[in-house]
């Protein structure tokens, strides 16, 4: 799961369900997940309780914020986490058969597309990035911001 900004909400609500069904002891539809967050500051950290509360009862096992515009730290956005990750995004997606939901600005689809097809293209599959697009396997919900 690809947030940055408020599309971060969406996937609030894909862990609480998850959490839910780790507590309730009811079977979950849901396997491992991860959150890659981008957000201008620290103080922007929009529901960071909600996703440190989902790793501590198991809902989430991957949580990762980028930071656009914090003071004293390198520019970087949601998108660039992709490859910080490659392994585990290999494995979650190649791998294991994973879906991926995107939800933010334009820019950000973009920057995810490019960010999965490079990795893919290391991983010796060019084209995974369209499989996933014609699988349904990779959605976006995304808005304003540019193309």
């Amino acid at each position: 799961m690809i947030g940055n900004g408020v599309g971060i909400a969406p996937m609030r609500a894909f862990c609480q369900e998850r959490a839910f069904h780790i507590i309730k002891g009811v079977e979950s539809p849901f396997g491992e997940s991860m959150v890659l967050f981008g957000t201008r500051t620290i103080g922007d950290k929009l529901f960071d309780w909600d996703f440190l509360t989902a790793s501590k009862v198991g809902a989430l096992e991957h949580y990762h914020i980028a930071f656009s515009r914090e003071q004293q730290q390198p520019k970087q956005y949601a998108q660039e986490l992709l490859g910080e990750h490659e392994g585990i995004i290999v494995d979650m997606l190649m791998k294991r058969n994973g879906s991926v939901y995107v939800c933010g600005s334009n820019p950000l689809r973009k920057g995810v597309i490019e960010s999965l097809n490079t990795i893919f293209s290391r991983n010796g599959d060019p084209q995974y990035t369209s499989k996933l697009l014609q699988e349904n396997r990779l959605m976006f919900e995304c808005f304003g911001g540019g193309s």
